[in-house]
């Protein structure tokens, strides 16, 4: 049988790539490059040749790493109020995952001196068949760099430079249980073991306690890696494993201009970029693999491909879909400052990547959620590590004297990637909903996709209130499969059978957001109120699943999903997990037992109830908490990584067609929610206090009680005007869907449309109006008896408003 390999069939040249003689090293550089005449002309002479090569990496004129250490350092030292460095060095996370409790609970100096002394078995495969992969890419010794870098003790050089020669003799014995995959000679493990050896040649290379001959071996796996990755990677496959490999070639090539195939390295890393670009990110700039911690992952690699760059020979941040990929991460992040964790991803914290973003576009709006996210001093921090902008000036100068802009409270659908974002505003205690409408998607090894389809997350006040399990903690967790990929682990709702997750065939049929700030008539009595609409499918199991989420953003708030599985009567469990337990109160009514927390009401009664716990990573709140919270309370959320907790699993079982389950979120006490059938098909009403609604396929309307009212109608038909007049609506030929509210001071209304059109407000008293503004511009209405019209000139939404007259009806 032939066996498969999960990349290209191996092309491991011993001497090229493998064991790379020192006469081999020294014949793949250009000995014509300036600063390397002390090389040539000792040329012939291989311990000079290499020594001198090693002095010209040590005298500070040879180009330096994105993110170098040294640099960082001596801007640190320039700066009284730089943050202390446990906040911002991120890597003691992995000493404590290879050395267990012996790593300690502190920052990167005791997981430095943990490793010290440690004992560590460089080929104990029983770390776990995807762990010991991991273990490989040697994360796990750069805070050893990392505490030289800071206190410039030479034994922490040593140490690294011992751990290293221990790795680089016993590599060739290294075997892994994928099958089909080297655990050295991966696109992975070249990727993130050449972006710590470029770190080391930088900050090691004058240092006497990194030896000669560690220097050197350094060199050979930066050679060979490089020459590996740019004959893996000859043509474009999609997924992670190919742009980040790329992206540190093109970085390395940058590097090194000594070695004599730079420019071939160059140019196969930026046509693979350009590939990724065009093929692995959706126009939104989302990722191909629709997992946000991927995202940010591949996102985190170009960035370092990018900023090593000649934007003269290479302008790719005039790419649009490079700009895009950040933009996406602010478009799914929550308030609080994070992304929730779809399919296998952890929390994403988008607020370094979104600063480096800044620091390429200047987008203003990037730099308001830096500063609502991040430590002033951080934010100086990450910038002094990004080092001097492509254009030469300071980034910290820029960054300070930059506009800021508040970001849209807009809700958006990233068709392309397949999400929906509801988004209530980007205060504390804002709402948001992010819905799962993309497809299943393959990888080279295994996919990172989960099986359900239409499920969706739901957070409020800064918390999670309707959570999933997302990614695991280690692809060897005994629930990778059963629980955190399973449909069960997600807010969705599953039938009899294994689902085809692969032929799922998710589509977008409609999305809405009424009533919110879409035009230029930007006023602060309709921000934060209407309704969001999003309507998908899925054919993942035997039936067809169809789910409508209306999001009422009016307060009081809530969401109906309405889940049709055909009509007929089928066995179903619709599933929802919140952070804490549920219990039951009263008839078909089921509350968080501690807030913020969720009130799930169905409107039809389920014909058996369970529930369970799992595990799940819980995000800390990046952003001031309302009460009892400080800047050091702050300072410590922000520096300590989310953690696992448990949420809590309701599984309602129905023998339906179709459900309406109404959820209404609650920050400290459950409020009282009764939902009914309404009369008419499909319809429920919903009374919560203050309000009572019904809302049915295509429309919603709410009644407070003291003469005002808001009333939405979704999905019409632009061909077949509505015959509907009563009050208030909105009709016309070309009408696609409208929202309005009407009380004591008059009506506004959101409209869209899909071409010029005439359209008629009807109210009674609308008859009688002399003004009416589109857009904040004043026209005059075509009166009838039962309302006011007005010619829109183009397709789009827009924002009508008529004052109501002094006498009315």
């Amino acid at each position: 049988m032939t066996e498969r390999w999960v990349e290209n069939p191996p092309h491991v040249d011993e001497i090229r790539m493998r064991h790379i003689s020192e006469e081999h090293l020294l014949d793949a550089l250009d000995l014509t490059v300036p600063g390397l005449e002390p090389v040539a002309k000792v040329a012939g002479d291989t311990e000079r040749m290499l020594r001198e090569w090693r002095a010209y990496r040590a005298a500070g004129t040879a180009p330096v790493p994105v993110g170098d250490l040294r640099r960082w350092v001596q801007r640190r030292a320039a700066r009284p109020s730089a943050p202390p460095a446990d906040t911002v060095l991120r890597y003691p996370e992995s000493v404590r995952h290879i050395l267990g409790t012996r790593a300690g609970n502190g920052g990167f100096r005791e997981a430095a001196d943990a490793l010290l002394d440690a004992d560590i078995d460089l080929l104990d495969s029983s770390r776990g068949r995807s762990s010991f992969y991991g273990f490989h890419y040697l994360y796990w010794m750069k805070p050893l760099l990392e505490a030289y870098a800071l206190t410039g003790r030479a034994e922490y050089a040593a140490r690294y430079g011992e751990l290293f020669s221990r790795w680089y003799d016993v590599r060739d014995q290294v075997v892994g249980d994928w099958p089909g995959l080297d655990v050295i000679w991966y696109s992975l493990g070249i990727w993130a073991r050449s972006g710590m050896f470029n770190q080391a040649i930088s900050l090691l290379s004058g240092e006497p306690a990194f030896t000669d001959e560690q220097w050197r071996r350094t060199m050979k796996c930066l050679l060979g890696g490089a020459r590996w990755a740019a004959e893996e990677h000859v043509s474009f496959r999609h997924g992670n494993w190919q742009v980040a490999s790329v992206s540190e070639l093109a970085h390395t090539s940058a590097l090194y201009p000594e070695f004599a195939e730079h420019r071939t390295w160059r140019d196969v890393a930026q046509r693979r970029i350009e590939d990724h670009l065009e093929l692995d990110f959706y126009a939104d700039g989302g990722h191909f693999e629709r997992a946000p911690s991927y995202h940010a992952m591949c996102l985190q690699a170009l960035q370092v491909a990018v900023l090593s760059a000649d934007h003269e020979q290479w302008p790719i941040t005039d790419h649009p879909r490079l700009r895009a990929a950040y933009g996406w991460l602010a478009e799914l992040a929550h308030p609080a400052g994070w992304v929730p964790h779809l399919q296998d991803s952890h929390v994403v914290r988008p607020a370094e990547l979104l600063l480096a973003g800044h620091y390429l576009w200047d987008e203003p709006t990037w730099k308001h959620l830096v500063e609502k996210w991040m430590d002033a001093d951080e934010i100086v921090d990450r910038l002094d590590r990004l080092g001097p902008r492509p254009d030469g000036t300071d980034p910290v100068e820029r960054f300070l004297a930059a506009p800021s802009t508040p970001p849209a409270n807009s809700s958006r659908l990233l068709r392309t990637s397949g999400h929906a974002m509801l988004r209530h505003g980007w205060s504390p205690a804002d709402l948001t909903t992010v819905v799962n409408l993309g497809p299943y998607v393959g990888h080279e090894l295994e996919s990172h996709s989960h099986h359900a389809a239409l499920d969706f997350v739901i957070s409020g006040w800064g918390e999670p209130l309707a959570w999933e399990a997302g990614g695991p903690p280690s692809y060897d967790d005994p629930g990778y499969y059963s629980w955190f990929q399973a449909g069960r682990g997600h807010n969705s709702v599953t039938l009899d059978g294994e689902p085809d997750s692969v032929g799922r065939n998710t589509v977008v049929e409609s999305f809405w957001t009424l009533g919110a700030d879409v035009s230029a008539d930007v006023s602060a009595d309709i921000a934060g109120r209407g309704v969001d609409v999003v309507t998908g499918r899925h054919d993942a199991f035997a039936q067809r699943h169809r789910r409508r989420i209306v999001f009422v953003r009016s307060a009081p708030q809530y969401w109906l999903v309405v889940d049709d599985l055909g009509g007929s009567p089928i066995n179903s469990t619709w599933t929802l997990h919140g952070v804490s337990p549920w219990r039951a109160d009263g008839d078909r009514r089921y509350v968080s037992e501690s807030g913020p927390g969720l009130v799930v009401v169905p409107a039809e009664a389920p014909a058996g109830v369970e529930r369970d716990t799992g595990p799940a990573r819980l995000p800390r709140c990046q952003i001031p908490l309302p009460t009892n919270d400080d800047a050091s309370a702050l300072r410590d959320r922000r520096a300590q990584p989310d953690e696992f907790g448990t949420i809590h699993g309701l599984h309602l079982a129905h023998e339906r067609g179709t459900l309406h389950t109404v959820l209404v979120p609650f920050q400290e006490d459950a409020p009282d929610v009764v939902v009914e059938p309404g009369d008419g098909p499909g319809t429920v009403t919903v009374r919560l206090p203050g309000a009572q609604d019904t809302v049915g396929p295509d429309h919603w309307t709410r009644d407070y009680g003291d003469g005002v009212f808001e009333r939405a109608r979704w999905d019409l038909d632009p061909e077949q005007p509505e015959a509907d007049t009563a009050f208030p609506a909105i009709t016309g030929r070309g009408v696609l869907a409208w929202w309005c509210r009407v009380d004591g001071e008059g009506l506004v209304a959101n409209v869209v449309t899909d071409r010029a059109a005439v359209v008629t407000v009807h109210a009674s008293w609308a008859s009688r109006a002399e003004v009416m503004t589109v857009n904040g511009v004043e026209v005059s209405p075509t009166v009838s008896p039962t309302g006011a019209g007005v010619r829109l000139p183009s397709e789009g939404p827009w924002t009508i408003r008529i004052a109501r007259p002094a006498a009315h009806d």
